[in-house]
């Protein structure tokens, strides 16, 4: 949803400079041969021989040799990232009892001004500023929490990629953004159960993090088609866009109030350096109302609350979850749900009895292994007084921007399918609550036979 340096491929300084040796890799295999039959006294490892033949293809060898070590280095700084997870610093009084069997899990994106940060200096404006595009990961396994059995495709992008989805409030369709026709993303609407996609939007520029109106009947969006991110609307049918917003600061992610009268939406503050919690009414859209400070603002389906990531102000900077009341236009109370010692919480969206809240969360953000992102995030939700939090997806992959149905299913993003392509995806929660409570249950039972 939606937020922003590129990751060079895992291979690139390994294998760049390798192809000089396929043709004298029968020198290596001769060498290896001739010492294993004890037929040459020249060195136990063939450097001896190669170095009496051909200088330069020792000098090839041992390149060789140095370039296999920083990938084994690299490839086990990986492991050690995998086997992480969120460390909330307010364990909450009802969590779940989630670490099933280690998984496969490449760490996150690291934490910066265009990403994690504050500040609205300059940034790349391209999908992954809104978390739209997540590079490709090789397959890998997962935990029992996001099995087949829970976990079911929902988009089926075979180019570019589908992202910054939502729901309108039956549950039965989604508005999504897509790249998988062009390289600048244009908005589509499907049913949530079938595959024909209609395109929405078809401007110059790029439309990104749409949000249904509470009837259906309109979708508010981000646009950069005429310069920077302004909020625009369109019916839910199609036809010609309302421009909401035109001033220098960037203006995305948008959000309903429950009447479906006013937006909120987050916006790059000038003065303050930070980005910025934004109402307007749609009777008025040019009279903005700040009510705080945060970034991608969801607005609760039941009452006038708001919740929103906001980034710590000083140590790690890593985003927390926290919520907001409006009374009498004004946001009173900011209050925060979670917040990680080790990991950024980000993207948060609202059950809907407006009880509960989904998230995800990166593990260590910062890590050098990341550029742009996230590569891995897991799926968590927990209850808005800060209980029953649990882990709905811990895999390898980066799964994000998650959207609460109406009928209790969970959408998200991912790039678990084929190829490493991000798709949108859908969790069972009630398949997931069910195996949390048989697992923790087992638990409990397995520690009560071993008391005496």
């Amino acid at each position: 949803m939606a937020i922003k340096p590129q990751i060079p491929p895992t291979c690139s300084p390994v294998h760049q400079d390798a192809w000089p040796l396929v043709w004298k890799l029968p020198i290596f295999v001769f060498a290896i041969v001739m010492i294993s039959q004890g037929g040459c006294s020249l060195g136990y490892n063939g450097q001896s021989l190669i170095s009496s033949q051909d200088r330069q293809t020792l000098i090839e060898y041992k390149q060789f040799i140095a370039q296999q070590e920083a990938r084994r280095k690299h490839l086990a700084k990986q492991e050690q990232i995998r086997s992480q997870r969120a460390n909330f610093t307010a364990p909450s009084q009802q969590a779940q009892a989630v670490d099933l069997e280690p998984s496969k899990a490449t760490g996150p994106s690291r934490t910066d001004s265009q990403m994690f940060g504050t500040a609205t200096g300059s940034r790349q404006r391209d999908t992954r500023f809104f978390f739209g595009q997540v590079s490709p990961n090789p397959p890998g396994l997962s935990t029992p929490m996001d099995g087949f059995n829970t976990v079911q495709q929902i988009s089926f992008a075979t180019e570019g990629a589908d992202f910054d989805h939502d729901l309108d409030r039956s549950g039965k369709w989604m508005v999504f953004a897509s790249t998988r026709h062009r390289s600048t993303s244009d908005l589509y609407v499907k049913s949530t159960h079938g595959s024909t996609v209609r395109q929405l939007t078809d401007d110059s520029g790029r439309e990104q993090t749409p949000a249904f109106s509470p009837d259906g009947k309109w979708v508010a969006y981000a646009s950069d088609q005429a310069g920077n991110w302004d909020i625009y609307l369109v019916p839910t049918t199609g036809g010609v866009s309302r421009q909401l917003t035109n001033s220098l600061n960037d203006e995305i992610h948008p959000s309903f109030s429950p009447d479906g009268n006013q937006l909120v939406f987050c916006s790059s503050g000038s003065r303050s350096g930070q980005w910025e919690l934004v109402v307007i009414s749609l009777d008025a859209p040019s009279v903005q109302k700040f009510i705080g400070h945060g970034l991608f603002p969801k607005w609760s389906p039941v009452e006038d609350r708001i919740v929103y990531q906001r980034p710590r102000e000083m140590g790690s900077h890593y985003f927390g979850i926290w919520t907001l009341k409006l009374e009498n236009g004004e946001g009173r109370g900011p209050t925060q749900v979670a917040a990680s010692t080790n990991a950024a919480a980000i993207t948060p969206s609202w059950s809907p009895d407006g009880r509960s809240v989904v998230f995800c969360t990166i593990v260590n953000p910062e890590s050098d292994l990341q550029k742009g992102g996230p590569l891995q995030s897991n799926i968590w939700i927990i209850g808005t007084d800060g209980t029953g939090r649990t882990n709905l997806t811990h895999s390898r992959y980066a799964d994000i921007q998650p959207i609460w149905a109406s009928d209790g299913t969970i959408y998200f993003g991912s790039d678990r399918g084929r190829n490493g392509m991000e798709n949108i995806w859908a969790i069972r929660t009630d398949a997931v609550t069910q195996m949390v409570q048989t697992k923790t249950q087992s638990a409990l039972t397995a520690k009560a036979s071993q008391e005496p």
